[in-house]
């Protein structure tokens, strides 16, 4: 450890609070959020603010910001540089963002534990989901649109249109069944 790095541990009023107590700032400060990538940036609103108000609240580039935290001294980097990863749900709304995390190193895929799955889970290769070798929890949006896996046609549709969408229910389940079987909770949402 250098000079700097001790003079700050024993002189920053933040640094000589508790380490649970600094756990909680960081907890409040880069956890909580929803966290979407919405070409060509990254948006985010507080969870409880997603639900009531929904993507009418979404802040853009907002991981930058959260990032500057991390690399205020190298004690705080050592505490928080998985944080933002392990602390918020990460959706992929569509295909092209997942091309958003190919940006990020090995240890921050693994370290994302709650990712928002898109409406069409056809996006998502079981190569893809391997990457997130921390992942916990998966929400499964339902919500209903032409073209999502769990949309609901209209009576008035021809045969031929309910048996397509049941069939991509089908294939939507059996890989949600797959995951689940890997260990992965899945929750159901509208």
């Amino acid at each position: 450890m250098n000079d700097i790095s001790l003079r700050n541990q024993r002189e920053s009023p933040f640094l000589r609070l508790p380490g649970e107590v600094r756990n909680r700032i960081y907890e409040h400060a880069l956890g909580g959020k929803h966290i979407s990538y919405l070409y060509p940036r990254l948006y985010s609103a507080d969870r409880n603010h997603l639900r009531k108000f929904g993507h009418n609240g979404l802040e853009a580039n907002i991981v930058p910001k959260l990032l500057h935290l991390t690399i205020t001294c190298r004690q705080i980097h050592d505490e928080t540089d998985l944080l933002i990863f392990r602390m918020n749900d990460f959706c992929i709304s569509a295909n092209f963002c997942l091309k958003a995390f190919d940006v990020l190193s090995q240890r921050q895929l693994g370290a994302i534990k709650t990712c928002i799955w898109p409406r069409q889970c056809e996006y998502v290769t079981d190569f893809t989901i391997s990457k997130f070798t921390g992942l916990q929890r998966l929400v499964v949006r339902e919500t209903g649109y032409s073209g999502d896996d769990f949309y609901a046609p209209e009576d008035s549709a021809t045969p031929r249109v309910h048996v397509w969408y049941e069939g991509k229910r089908r294939v939507a389940l059996g890989r949600i069944d797959g995951w689940k079987a890997k260990g992965i909770e899945i929750e159901y949402c509208k």
